[in-house]
């Protein structure tokens, strides 16, 4: 069976960010904390309804696109949150549409945990993305 447009989005998603060099890991959906630094999961956080017609159902996805980084102790954490941020954000607004499966993608909140006191900072940290699409109302398989 073929996926959802919903799933093809997300599956894009990853895709996009999967050439981020010095990645560990991109994965969709997350089972356990990684084991290597640095990390991405592509978390599922649901759909809001936008509007529907007789056609056509349009709706929100909210994804949160987490990371997981390490640095040296004082501000070696958040420096390399901060550039994995900003190839993240390069990638994920490179094509808001997704290749045509979305009208738009805006990027949503961005979440950081405090880093451990560690000698080696562990820093985690998501940035929400917001994609809007539709589907045929009664087709979540086709435009």
């Amino acid at each position: 069976m073929p996926d959802t447009i919903r799933r093809q989005i997300q599956l894009a998603v990853v895709a996009a960010l999967q050439p981020i060099p010095g990645l560990s890991s991109v994965e969709l959906g997350r089972d356990t904390e990684p084991d290597t630094t640095p990390a991405l999961s592509v978390l599922d956080q649901g759909d809001t309804a936008i509007a529907e017609d007789v056609y056509h159902a349009r709706r929100r996805m909210q994804l949160l696109v987490a990371a997981d980084v390490e640095g040296d102790a004082g501000d070696g954490a958040a420096a390399a949150m901060d550039a994995l941020l900003a190839e993240m954000i390069t990638r994920l607004m490179a094509d808001p549409q997704w290749g045509g499966l979305a009208s738009n993608t805006d990027l949503g909140d961005l979440i950081v945990d405090p880093p451990s006191g560690a000698e080696v900072r562990a820093l985690t940290f998501g940035v929400q993305l917001l994609v809007e699409y539709a589907h045929l109302r009664n087709d979540p398989f086709s435009l």
